[in-house]
């Protein structure tokens, strides 16, 4: 039947079949198994274990990746730092001062303006 309570206390196990509504703020500090559909909002990380697949905005206060980064598009990035070897398959425009430490190897120069 029905159960109208002013407060309610469980115990033990809490089973629903149904749709569950809260009105006001649910806190479970372990919770084991989340089906979402719309936005998450997390007070700390979120962690996915099988990867991750995003369609419209995501913003990051940090990002830390170790595979890699595919990216189709026009990307704008602030500050990169690079260690190890890069490879170029295009053009590389650098619209301010280049500068190199260490041996620097160029196969074709067509032209350099002085």
């Amino acid at each position: 039947g029905i159960v109208t309570a002013i407060g309610l206390d469980i115990n033990g196990n809490g089973d629903i079949s149904g749709n569950l509504s809260v009105g006001g703020v649910l806190t479970y500090e372990d919770v084991t198994s989340i089906d979402s559909v719309g936005i998450i909002t997390a007070r700390d990380g979120i962690h996915v274990g099988a990867g991750v697949s995003a369609v419209g905005v995501g913003t990051f206060s940090g990002l830390d990746i170790s595979g890699d980064i595919d990216v189709d598009g026009h990307t704008n990035l602030d500050n990169v730092s690079v260690a190890g070897v890069s490879t170029f398959t295009g053009n590389i425009d650098a619209n301010g001062a280049l500068d190199v430490n260490g041996t620097s190897t160029l196969n074709f120069i067509e032209s350099i303006n002085l």
